[in-house]
């Protein structure tokens, strides 16, 4: 499947003073490319391919109309110069995985911040140096957001995951100071990050994330001038954007256009539409499009899925675009065969499409959250979307529309993200959704959803400071296997290993808990095996668990084992060949085969996950972006 994921974008001019979005295109099996697109006709002027690279967050055009793109995957920074076919690899920040915000200061330095380290870093063109400035706060791992404040000469930097944090650097003296606990000492501690910010007309606009909430900072002062949680007004967008000769407004997205008014503090409504998903904007400007059907200035706006939003304010003429690309492949990130027919792929990010296993066709590719999980359950697919551990309902006997599929729930009020394990108990009529928790937090929860009646019962840390990522039912109890890797925001595991458990649903609580492995941080593959006892993975672990004396009948390494600070959570899948021999892929990219009378191993290929059987018989699994099927 093939879609446009742009993490990120700067827009401005190119070479020839055209309006343009600059962006990154990511695309599994390494066709991520850096894209040039025309922000009026959305066609795309140029690519340049970027091996290595996995995405990018961070775009900006500098002053001296050079493009800095910082990348994930590698945590490198490059530069573009307008009408070259080339990117300039600058080097990698460190030992940083990912790039964030970049900004410039007045001196022409970029500034960035990085994940894991949460560290700043300079950039300075002229020496073509990269500084390490230092980490900002030992405890958070993300430098979330950066913004630069010309009048007073001062970077602020967004952290978090653990607890929301706020610094304010001052560039000329190097001092740095927290304020978010000074601007809200009774609040600041409910948050997880300052995620997003924007900065204009001396004015520090603020996402505080999870719940999502609007804070306004004046950087004279640096005092708050709107704090309002019970108001729903968001900041919605990654910037802000101001049009130049205006000084009373900032404009901000979300899904109503908004204006602040600097002078009088106050919201006005641009127009409503939650239809127009660029208002979500990565990034926006005020430009002149020098068109007379277009007069004086147009925001240009742009975000995921390469949409491309016009807004003239003096006519109020909205036009929307998406990028004329065919997009890249999209990395696989789950695999369900269905009782259709088809099997189903969730993307990395964004997409979800199926094949037809009898025609050997695929269908479209959908917009759809990054699936962590799908499941089947009288004739419906749930998914379970990433993040705060949403669940969608999605019919596919019945047309893709505005409500099909349909969200049914998420669990951020309850802390979680990434929904890896779903069950369907037909005698129950309910689903078992198993959840890792947020990035601040090592407690996941167990989810159980009527669906007949819609009621919803969250058990929260069911296991102590483990997520559940494997489940399966059998004679009337929930079985689940739990990983101890928590949030990418924590200092990680401090439970032993990850734990076998036994939940039972008339008493709603776990009867048994067990660590199949000390050392192992990851129990899945959870699976009715053909000798009728309960099989599953343990990091490189094979066991078969006896549910009636509640002991392993067999425990042994059999597999490839992953490095020891590797977050694993969701590992290995196991199923039922029809020859009777039990197959499987894990994190570790090994597909297998366990016969169930020796236990024998046979390692059949490298390279291959998310292993599921479909209802032609056949296994399927992906190497990245591509299915592959293995017939018996």
């Amino acid at each position: 499947m093939n879609w446009i994921i742009n993490n990120g974008c700067a827009v401005g001019r190119d070479q020839d003073g055209t309006a343009v979005i600059y962006t990154v295109i990511k695309g599994g099996g390494d066709c991520t490319v850096f894209a040039v697109v025309d922000a009026m006709t959305a066609e795309v002027l140029t690519t340049v391919d970027m091996p290595g690279v996995s995405g990018a967050w961070g775009l900006l055009q500098a002053s001296d109309g050079s493009v800095y793109v910082g990348t994930y995957g590698n945590g490198r920074l490059y530069r573009y110069v307008p009408g070259s076919d080339r990117l300039a690899d600058l080097g990698r920040l460190g030992e940083e995985s990912v790039v964030y915000y970049l900004t410039e200061c007045r001196e022409g330095n970029i500034y960035t911040g990085t994940y894991p380290s949460g560290a700043l870093f300079r950039y300075d063109p002229r020496s073509n140096r990269i500084d390490h400035l230092g980490r900002l706060c030992d405890e958070e791992k993300y430098l979330d957001s950066l913004v630069y404040d010309p009048v007073h000469h001062a970077l602020y930097a967004g952290l978090g995951r653990q607890t929301a944090r706020l610094y304010r650097i001052d560039l000329a003296t190097g001092q740095r100071e927290e304020l978010l606990a000074k601007l809200l000492p009774d609040d600041y501690s409910r948050y997880s990050s300052v995620f997003c910010m924007g900065y204009g007309l001396g004015k520090l606009f603020i996402r505080l994330s999870k719940p999502d909430h609007l804070l306004i900072v004046d950087t004279a002062t640096n005092t708050v001038e709107f704090y309002d949680p019970g108001s729903g007004i968001g900041l919605g967008c990654k910037t802000v954007a101001v049009m130049p000769g205006d000084e009373e407004h900032v404009y901000l997205g979300g899904s109503v256009l908004r204006t602040y008014n600097v002078a009088t503090r106050a919201f006005t409504d641009r127009f409503p539409d939650e239809t127009v998903k660029a208002l979500h904007y990565q990034n926006a400007k005020f430009m002149e499009l020098r068109r007379p059907d277009w007069p004086g200035y147009t925001m240009i706006s742009s975000t995921e899925g390469g949409r491309i939003l016009l807004y003239n304010k003096s006519t109020g003429r909205l036009a929307e675009s998406r990028f004329r690309h065919s997009g890249a492949p999209v990395q696989v990130r789950s695999l369900h065969g269905a009782e259709d027919g088809r099997v189903y792929a969730g993307g990395y990010m964004m997409g979800f499409a199926s094949y037809d296993c009898a025609e050997m066709t695929f269908g479209e590719t959908r917009e759809f959250g990054q699936a962590e999980s799908i499941a089947g359950f009288r004739g419906k697919l749930y998914v379970g979307i990433y993040g705060s551990a949403g669940l969608g309902e999605y019919d596919p006997a019945l047309p893709w529309s505005a409500t099909n599929p349909r969200k049914l729930w998420n669990l951020m009020k309850e802390g979680q993200d990434r929904p890896f394990a779903i069950i369907g108990v037909e005698e129950l009529n309910k689903l078992f959704v198993g959840t890792v928790p947020d990035t601040h937090s090592l407690q996941g929860a167990l989810a159980v959803y009527d669906v007949g009646t819609e009621e919803l019962r969250v058990h929260k840390n069911i296991i102590r400071n483990q997520g559940v990522v494997s489940l399966l039912y059998r004679d009337g109890l929930v079985y689940g296997g739990t990983t101890n890797y928590g949030g990418l925001g924590t200092k990680g595991p401090i439970e032993i290993g990850g734990k076998l458990f036994i939940f039972d649903p008339g008493k709603g609580e776990c009867v048994f808990e067990i660590v199949p492995v000390p050392g192992r941080g990851t129990v899945s593959g959870l699976l009715n095996g053909p000798d009728d006892r309960i099989w599953g993975v343990a990091g490189d672990h094979l066991f078969t668990f006896d549910p009636l004396s509640r002991t392993f009948s067999y425990l042994e390494a059999k597999l490839k084992r992953g490095a020891a600070n590797e977050t694993v959570w969701a590992d290995a899948d196991l199923a039922i060949g029809d020859d009777g021999n039990v197959y499987g892929t894990n994190a570790q990219r090994q597909f297998f085969q366990i016969r169930p009378d020796t236990m024998e191993v046979t390692i059949l290929a490298n390279g291959y996950r998310y292993l599921t059987k479909a209802a032609d018989g056949h296994f399927y699994m992906s190497d990245d972006s591509a299915l592959w099927r293995y017939e018996l």
